[in-house]
């Protein structure tokens, strides 16, 4: 459950290196972006507000990553590298397999997960600022569970519920200017700028998965999956200038979106057991949408500025709601694979999975729409696509006694985010990568696990050259800005 820490409000003034007031927009009637037509509109938002931009979406949402979560407390501090070891009712998500080759399996099986996400933005837009982003929050990750059933054989039922992306984020920025007199610029008495982010992503799996035993060590596992997700995200821009004369220009950005999609998917596991190796392989198929609903919104309006280039004062608008809409989320095709090596009181765990590509798709359907004043055609599509992604993880588990063992790990969650893609619903393009250090206990019939994990990644944007709009006498400066990650985890579980 999440806390009032999760909600993030962070309010700062950032100077701006230099800003455009007389905007241009082409007379072309042909189709085009959103997104450009966003940035023609209000570029001197942009120039001022792109930094905080830039801060609020990838801080919270890694939703271009697959192993941001793991699954129960023992693979947690396995960091995920149970393919071919998992030992308890995880097994119903990593390996179903595993199922009927563990003996005394839990009959529930929970873990709790706290994640502290935090994110620096260094040497960015026209300054030297930097900028920094957390937020702490909760994550009931897994429950799950075995059903009593008197089947012949080493037949074997559970149920699994796995919380598989879940995202709050609420952020404000502004900016608030005096007078401006810059180069290519008309002379400016005052400028402010707001910029307001919200997102909302909650995924859910419940799962019923059986498995039985093939022969001695080795078994074979399915698990049936219903998908649960919810996804809703808006921003807007408002842009305000008064010139010597109090003449006063006005520009407002608005764009939303909500879309919920219910699916199913499959996965299957082997798992294959000798004395003092294992190993597990596993298929996960890509969703099959079942029901979904869909809604967008849009609203770019602009009063008093030139977005013709006659010098005058121009107005435009272009606004569109619409809902009942086709929507879809799609999932990857994936195959895994592990390895368990065994030696006196000390384990090897080795775990891949490979996560393939996705081709450009429209997450929304929703047709183009056309501005109320000029006519333009614009495009308000939600897009998606993923190029294929190969996480791999390690871990250490040493027995310390019949009742304690200590564990170690490393992992990688690398972005599944196409470079160069120009698609808008996933931000976040940094690879991840993750240690863990914990411990299991038992006390009577319970066993305990904690454990520490810190994970790290950064990426670098922009290439520190100017970015030129509507003319060379009227430039936006960007400079080059370095995204800096760190992720800190703590787990609870217990079972019994």
């Amino acid at each position: 459950m999440y806390n009032a820490a999760n909600k993030l409000q962070n309010r700062r003034v950032v100077r701006m290196s230099l800003i455009t007031v007389r905007l241009m927009v082409p007379k072309s009637r042909g189709a085009s972006s959103l997104l450009g037509l966003r940035a023609r509109l209000i570029a001197s938002a942009v120039a001022a507000i792109l930094p905080v931009a830039l801060l609020a979406y990838p801080a919270l949402a890694q939703d271009s990553h697959y192993w941001t979560l793991t699954y129960g407390a023992r693979a947690s501090l396995l960091g995920g590298a149970v393919i071919g070891s998992v030992m308890d009712l995880s097994a119903t998500y990593y390996n179903p397999g595993a199922l009927p080759l563990t003996e005394d399996l839990e009959v529930v099986m929970t873990s709790t997960v706290f994640h502290y996400p935090n994110v620096w933005v260094k040497g960015i837009g026209g300054t030297q600022t930097d900028i920094r982003s957390s937020n702490l929050n909760q994550v009931p990750v897994v429950v799950a569970g075995m059903f009593k059933v008197d089947w012949h054989g080493s037949n074997r039922v559970g149920y699994s519920v796995l919380t598989r992306q879940r995202v709050r984020l609420d952020f404000y920025g502004n900016v608030v200017e005096g007078a401006l007199d810059l180069p290519g610029t008309i002379d400016l008495k005052a400028f402010t700028g707001d910029l307001h982010l919200n997102e909302d992503l909650t995924e859910t799996w419940v799962g019923l998965c059986w498995a039985r035993s093939l022969q001695s060590g080795i078994g074979f596992g399915l698990t049936a999956y219903g998908t649960f997700r919810f996804h809703e995200a808006g921003s807007g821009i408002v842009t305000q200038a008064l010139d010597r004369q109090d003449s006063l220009a006005y520009t407002r950005s608005s764009r939303f979106y909500s879309y919920s999609d219910y699916g199913i998917l499959l996965k299957m596991g082997l798992s294959f057991g000798l004395q003092g190796i294992s190993c597990g392989l596993t298929l996960t198929t890509p969703n099959l949408s079942v029901y979904s609903d869909g809604k967008v919104g849009n609203n770019q309006t602009v009063v008093g500025y030139d977005i013709d280039g006659d010098d005058g004062s121009d107005t435009y608008m272009a606004a569109q709601y619409e809902e009942g809409l086709k929507a879809h989320y799609k999932m990857p095709f994936s195959l895994g694979a592990g390895l368990n090596y065994t030696w006196n009181r000390t384990s090897l765990h080795l775990s891949a999975e490979y996560f393939f590509p996705i081709d450009r798709y429209d997450v929304i359907s929703v047709d183009d729409y056309v501005g109320q004043t000029h006519g333009d055609t614009l495009s308000a599509r939600i897009t998606h696509e993923a190029g294929g992604v190969l996480n791999f993880a390690f871990g250490l588990e040493q027995t310390l006694s019949e009742n304690v063992r200590a564990y170690a790990s490393f992992s990688t969650d690398f972005a599944a985010r196409k470079k160069g893609t120009t698609t808008n619903l996933s931000v976040s393009d940094w690879d991840i990568y993750s240690i863990m250090v914990g411990s299991a206990f038992r006390v009577l019939k319970a066993r305990f696990t904690l454990g520490l994990g810190l994970g790290w990644g950064s990426k670098v944007h922009g290439t520190g050259d100017p970015v030129v709009i509507g003319g060379s006498d009227r430039v936006v400066l960007i400079r080059q800005a370095t995204f800096e990650y760190r992720m800190y985890k703590f787990v609870l579980g217990f079972s019994f």
